[in-house]
């Protein structure tokens, strides 16, 4: 999704739009944010010379309001946000709120029917995510993934001989899994080895 992601604004906002637009993407500081994001921003660096800035955000009133008065000093009119449908909803009011006119993308994690129906009540100007549904090439690599996860898993349950999830989870940093996708092996923060 970072990959792509990094395209569409580099086709859609930096490059034909404005040149020196400063970008601004947020990821809700767990694993699948940060991922999603760090891929966003070294892809749309090596694609675009416009400033980018990257940073977890945990919607709270004081970090939005910390945000917003960012927003104007940075005067930033795309933000992606590497969230789930309840953080990037709190985001959109809040940017509602402040009566300002951002270009908001998410991820596919927007794609759910309780986000949709919540954002035609925002009136919210325009908001784009992307959605491996819309890519039938992306939906192996990513069925692959998920099932080569959970072969890690279950190679950590079946080699702790222990279902408690302390011993699964050192078992997983220990453990280098032969996959469907390759080798695979976890760090002790809980992101994978690359």
């Amino acid at each position: 999704q970072g990959v792509f992601a990094a395209q569409f604004i580099q086709d859609n906002y930096l490059s034909k739009k404005i040149p020196n637009e400063q970008i601004l993407i947020l990821h809700n500081n767990d694993v699948y944010g940060k991922s999603i994001a760090n891929e966003l921003n070294k892809t749309l660096s090596a694609l675009a010379s416009n400033t980018i800035h990257t940073q977890g955000l945990t919607p709270s009133p004081t970090a939005l309001n910390s945000l917003i008065k960012q927003i104007n000093d940075y005067n930033i009119k795309v933000i992606y946000f590497a969230a789930f449908s309840d953080q990037m909803l709190t985001l959109m009011q809040t940017i509602n709120d402040a009566e300002l006119k951002i270009q908001l993308i998410g991820t596919n994690a927007l794609n759910n029917e309780w986000f949709i129906s919540q954002v035609k009540t925002t009136k919210y100007q325009s908001i784009l995510y992307t959605d491996a549904k819309e890519n039938q090439a992306e939906l192996p690599a990513l069925s692959a993934q998920s099932y080569a996860a959970m072969q890690s898993l279950a190679a950590a349950l079946n080699s702790s001989h222990s279902s408690a999830t302390t011993d699964i989870i050192k078992k997983l940093q220990t453990l280098t899994t032969d996959s469907i996708i390759g080798q695979l092996s976890w760090a002790k923060n809980g992101d994978l080895n690359t």
